[in-house]
């Protein structure tokens, strides 16, 4: 294909993610107020990043998953950098190998939300995302304990990962926006993606290094085996397998932040 047909697929399906909003009515939170005690507010990004923080820490089962959060994506992220170099060393593959493994994970992420929106998951949704977390931890071992010579056990293993971030993500999403208060949820969102996402540049920092001393496939051992364990932990701590199911009465809700006090 000429490059402009490659490029393509972005710009349709930008088209279809945007286009429908023209259609949709999607209800807007009020405004803050623009004075407190007489005092003008001058909201800026520190003060909003501050509120949404101060909402999660108070909401522990949240925060104790955000913390999980990047935890993995420390140790998971990195190992997707080295992957062309995973299928030219390891696997002895070309670029077509490479395409097959870029193509298995978009599928897998594909057919995952597809399967999730008609199934709906666990009743309890913390336990749904803890079996998308192990399911990625399975993937991310295959991948290491993938012999060079068979690369469809890499493409299996890549291709489990892929299906199972959105079993892993979706819940939480959905309990965000379900229960954060709307004139929090944009804060809230903003600071959960920067929590989850925070240490990725440093991880990818001693990436290159590590894969260097031990092997490509240390990362995918160090990401298989943390989305395991933090899969157990999710079902064992009672605050975030019920994070879905918490009655917030007046005295355990979040707190809710005044406009003064994110200044």
């Amino acid at each position: 294909m000429q490059l402009h047909w490659v490029l393509s697929p972005d710009i349709i399906t930008a088209l279809l993610a945007v286009l429908p909003l023209f259609f949709v009515h999607i209800p807007q939170p009020k405004n803050p107020p623009q004075k407190v005690d007489g005092q003008s507010l001058v909201p800026s990004l520190l003060s909003d990043i501050k509120g949404g923080f101060i909402y999660i820490y108070r909401w522990k089962g949240l925060f104790y998953v955000l913390f999980f959060a990047l935890v993995i994506n420390l140790l998971i992220s990195p190992a997707f950098t080295p992957l062309p170099l995973l299928v030219t060393k390891h696997f002895h593959g070309t670029a077509i190998h490479y395409g097959y493994m870029e193509s298995a994970v978009g599928i897998g992420i594909v057919l995952g939300g597809l399967g999730l929106g008609i199934w709906g998951g666990f009743k309890r949704k913390m336990l749904t995302s803890a079996m998308g977390i192990a399911g990625m931890g399975i993937g991310a071992l295959a991948l290491e304990f993938a012999p060079g010579t068979i690369f469809t056990v890499g493409l299996t293993g890549i291709f489990i990962i892929g299906l199972m971030n959105p079993i892993a993500n979706g819940p939480l999403h959905a309990i965000i926006q379900s229960r954060v208060e709307p004139g929090y949820q944009g804060r809230v969102t903003t600071v959960t993606n920067s929590i989850a996402t925070g240490l990725t540049p440093l991880a990818l920092m001693v990436a290159g290094p590590l894969s260097d001393r031990f092997g490509i496939q240390t990362w995918f051992t160090l990401g298989g085996i943390s989305c395991l364990l933090i899969s157990i932990l999710m079902v064992a701590i009672k605050p975030i397998l019920t994070l879905d199911e918490q009655p917030f009465s007046r005295t355990d809700k979040p707190h809710v932040i005044s406009e003064m006090e994110t200044i």
